[in-house]
């Protein structure tokens, strides 16, 4: 199973990404038991947490948008010698 998620994420064959996308939804489908089961053996419990957390809505994205420096912003790191 995890070479299929390997493959659906990132095979530069769009026929293969399509194949091992449908096996995975196929082995998770509905909650299946044993599969979520393999999932959270295989894949760090963070990352389940926050691929089951709802999308933003528009307006939360736009706030977002807003609160971001154009360009970055931030501080950057000066690595020049002196």
């Amino acid at each position: 199973m995890l070479h299929q998620i390997r493959v659906a994420v990132f095979d530069p064959s769009p026929g293969r990404r399509f194949v091992s996308r449908y096996l995975v939804s196929l082995w998770l489908a509905d909650n299946h038991r044993a599969g979520m089961s393999l999932l959270r053996r295989m894949v760090p419990s963070g990352l389940l947490h926050y691929l089951g957390m709802p999308g933003l809505t528009a307006e939360a994205a736009d706030k977002l948008e807003e609160d971001e420096p154009i360009g970055g912003g931030g501080q950057r790191a000066n690595f020049s010698s002196r």
